[in-house]
């Protein structure tokens, strides 16, 4: 194999794994929900201010291709966050729980009321309490 043939293959390998990991426009992303959070298999999200200034988002969808934050705004209260399901493929066919987290610069002074969550890909949107932590 020519060292061009290896370069290009280590190239694709990091773009692949560094795009499977994007937390989008949340500062970070990780399986599970955050401790003490009860969340139901319902498929409802859950909005989550454990009191360090941040808002951690609990969505449901597969483990090996967990939605992606692709905006993320506070405005009069609420905040408004936007996720994409992931043009990864194949994804594994379970349903996990995967905590995403917006940091206090994105959040602001204020912690938000409510969060207004749309899935874009599903057509789906629901307005959820923020449960204070």
């Amino acid at each position: 194999m020519t060292r061009i043939n290896v370069v290009s293959m280590i190239m694709i390998v990091v773009v692949t794994l560094t795009s499977c990991s994007s937390a989008g426009a949340a500062d970070s992303r990780h399986a599970g929900a955050p401790p003490g959070v009860e969340v139901t298999l319902s498929g409802a999200p859950v909005a989550f201010a454990p009191g360090n200034g941040s808002i951690e988002i609990v969505t449901w969808g597969s483990s090996s291709c967990p939605p992606t934050a692709t905006s993320f705004t506070v405005k009069d209260g609420s905040a408004s966050v936007t996720f994409d399901l992931s043009t990864r493929s194949p994804c594994t066919t379970d349903i996990a729980a995967t905590t995403h987290v917006f940091g206090p610069e994105k959040v602001g002074k204020t912690i938000p009321e409510t969060a207004h969550i749309t899935f874009t890909d599903l057509y789906e949107q629901y307005d959820v309490k923020v449960i204070r932590g």
